[in-house]
């Protein structure tokens, strides 16, 4: 007869906790929280068009984990873009 394995059982009294679930959507303040910017700097910047694209949902508004990324690309881009113009203008 084959051998199996003995499935190790927890400990008396101990509960198993289920595995985290990935984000895919932060709030504003988590938004600006995870991104270290003040929540006036978030409608500032989508007042002016540069904030990340949102979700309307019915209990609020949400940005994906993919908006948010794109956001940091784009912001990067912009930075370098301006540094590069800078340079370029200093004799």
């Amino acid at each position: 007869m084959p051998r199996t394995k003995a499935i190790k059982q927890d400990k008396p009294g101990e509960t198993k906790q289920p595995p985290p679930v990935e984000r895919m959507a932060y709030s504003i303040k988590e938004f600006c929280e995870a991104h270290g910017i003040h929540i006036d700097t978030y409608f500032r910047l989508q007042r002016a068009g540069d904030g990340p694209v949102t979700m309307k949902l019915r209990n609020g508004t949400r940005i994906s984990v993919e908006a948010a990324a794109d956001w940091r690309r784009a912001r990067e881009q912009a930075a370098k873009n301006r540094r590069e113009a800078a340079s370029a203008t200093d004799p």
